[in-house]
């Protein structure tokens, strides 16, 4: 077990190597780096995806749903894998922009909305009836649940918030049931 999450983590890094840097979205926030300005910055990055979308219009074309969908992933890939190298370092410490401490149930809060941004790009996605779009999306919920994995990691006292445990498994149920309508309209022909 071990050695497979040491597999996938080499895996998703060099691929997030890559991809990170040929996208906007990296781990650093304003200079910074750590837990709480990563997910700042895949909370900005998701929403200006969004917002360069056409905001909650659903996007139909197979080209921009691509894009689209792509470009999300980078997010998650990057925060992702900033989650899997982060530990109980300087880098783990609850500070937001401008210096100020957060709460445990605040850094909750941020996770909670990293992942509706996820999710509303997921749902903009409709009707392109693509197995790759389907793929990514997969890949997305992948890493989600790494992110999560790696959260519970940094912070155990994560595990004993309700908020916390529940939102990822309301928006991993989103997630699932977005793959499952998109992939389920597929002709198996």
């Amino acid at each position: 077990m071990f050695l497979a999450r040491i597999a996938l983590t080499t895996l998703v890094m060099w691929s997030s190597i890559s991809m990170t840097s040929a996208s906007d979205v990296g781990l650093n926030y304003m200079g910074e780096s750590g837990v709480v300005p990563a997910l700042n910055a895949g909370i900005l990055g998701l929403e200006d995806l969004i917002s360069k979308a056409r905001g909650s219009n659903p996007v139909m074309n197979l080209h921009e749903a691509m894009l689209l969908i792509s470009s999300c992933n980078d997010v998650s890939i990057s925060i992702a894998t900033g989650m899997n190298t982060f530990d109980m370092g300087p880098e783990a410490q609850l500070i937001d922009i401008g210096g100020s401490n957060i709460s445990l149930e605040e850094l909750g809060e941020k996770y909670a909305a990293y992942q509706k941004s996820l999710v509303h790009c997921m749902s903009l996605v409709k009707d392109t009836q693509n197995v790759k779009v389907g793929d990514v999306m997969q890949e997305i919920a992948l890493h989600a649940t790494t992110t999560h994995d790696a959260l519970q990691r940094i912070y155990p006292q994560m595990t004993n918030m309700p908020t916390a445990v529940d939102t990822a498994k309301y928006y991993q149920g989103l997630m699932s049931t977005i793959i499952g309508s998109l992939l389920g309209s597929i002709d198996s022909d």
